[in-house]
Formats: C-alpha cells, structure tokens, sequence
C-alpha cells in the first residue's frame, strides 16, 4: 500500500485541482516504477495499492524504498507553484507469508501503513509475524 503524506493539507492549500495533478502524476510514477505483471490501483482517496508477484518480501522493500526515493524526487508545477515535495508512506504484506485471505492481508498492510504514519511517515514499513 502507498499512501501519499499530508495530501489533506495540499488540497486545503492549493485546492483539489492541484491535488488530481498531484494524484495522476504519483500513479503515472507508480506504473512506470512497476513491472508490467504488477498491478497499481487507487485505492481510496491518496491510497494506491500495488499487487505484486513473483518475488520476496525482500525484494518488495528494496522496490518501495525505490519508490519511496522517485516520488520524494518528484518535482510537481501546478500553475507555475511547485508543489513538493511530496513523500509517501508504504506498508508491505506477503501472501501467504502475513495473511491466508486477501481481506486479511489488505487489512495488515493497512495497520503496518497506520504504523508507517504514527513513526513520521516518508517510510516503508513490513507487516510483523
């Protein structure tokens, strides 16, 4: 899961128009970041979700930290205004490593994306066993 860091404020700020910009430009990032067998979807409101296969749970957090890195490096204009930096928060789950159902493992990457934000966002953090 990927969750974009203080959007609230962005769109309080600079309006909402910014915020799609903001928005399409992480999921363009996000898809062009990914493999092609990966799947990036929009979660929820700055929420992305991307399925991923073929690989460990190591190799997903070496990718979020990649990630993490391209879109911190992002630097987004709306209206001639840069509009970063902008940061993101990321929750890894395995499957069948933290949870036996896709219901339960979206819910744990969830918790690990709440854990990401209480310890200061701008991290990738791991579902724990």
């Amino acid at each position: 899961m990927v969750d974009l860091d203080y959007f609230k404020i962005l769109n309080d700020t600079l309006g909402h128009d910014a915020g799609d910009q903001v928005l399409k430009i992480v999921a363009h990032t996000l898809i062009h970041a990914t493999r092609t067998q990966d799947a990036v979807c929009r979660f929820g409101g700055e929420e992305f979700f991307i399925l991923m296969t073929g690989g460990t749970i190591k190799d997903y957090l070496t990718g979020a930290g990649d990630l993490k890195t391209r879109i911190t490096a992002l630097d987004i204009l709306w209206q001639g205004v840069s509009v970063g930096p902008i940061t993101v928060s990321l929750a890894i789950a395995g499957f069948p490593v933290h949870a036996n159902t896709l219901e339960t493992l979206v819910h744990k990457a969830d918790q690990a994306l709440y854990c990401a934000k209480k310890q200061g966002r701008n991290r990738v953090v791991c579902v724990q066993l």
